[in-house]
């Protein structure tokens, strides 16, 4: 493909080609650069993931994970560039949350329960009640934000989770 295109963009017939005219020949060039850049996705396939569209405003909502009719949640069909360290890293701090009154404790990361059990944004299926809290940094996100969202769907977080996450001390408890 590399080399028809070059061989259209040049001015060139490919070997085994009628001749076309230059008209044509763009017409052509322009058709081929637009089925390789845009194929199956605007946002630019990389190596088998698509770049991450972060959201630059504030989360709506107290925590990550809550969305409005403004701003729903967006899946995407391929896994976004950088997902599964995100998910893993993510997945980590959870891990490391203390369930209760773990604020008594002095504990820096709690998983609280809030009443009743919210639903997807995406496909309307029951999810959690959970939400994780980070009490050093004042951050928080619903429990299946993780698991639902970003690893079902490839939901990109905001960019301020993003950052957030990927800042956290992964080796302290």
């Amino acid at each position: 493909l590399k080399l028809q295109f070059l061989y259209l963009i040049g001015g060139r017939t490919p070997p085994g080609a009628a001749p076309m005219g230059q008209t044509r020949r763009l017409c052509a060039a322009a058709a081929f650069a637009v089925v390789v850049v845009f194929l199956g996705n605007p946002l630019y396939l990389y190596n088998g993931c698509v770049a991450p569209d972060f959201y630059t405003g504030e989360p709506y909502g107290k925590c990550e994970g809550y969305w409005s009719d403004e701003h729903p949640p967006v899946p995407h069909a391929r896994p976004w560039c950088g997902k599964a360290e995100f998910v893993e890293k993510l997945a980590s701090i959870e891990a490391r949350a203390v369930e209760g009154d773990g604020a008594a404790a002095g504990a820096r990361f709690i998983l609280g329960r809030q009443r009743g059990l919210a639903t997807s944004r995406i496909d309307g299926s029951f999810l959690g009640n959970e939400e994780y809290y980070d009490m050093a940094k004042e951050v928080c996100w619903t429990g299946d934000f993780r698991s639902h969202y970003v690893a079902e769907h490839n939901v990109v977080p905001s960019l301020s989770f993003y950052k957030y996450v990927q800042g956290v001390d992964h080796a302290s408890p």
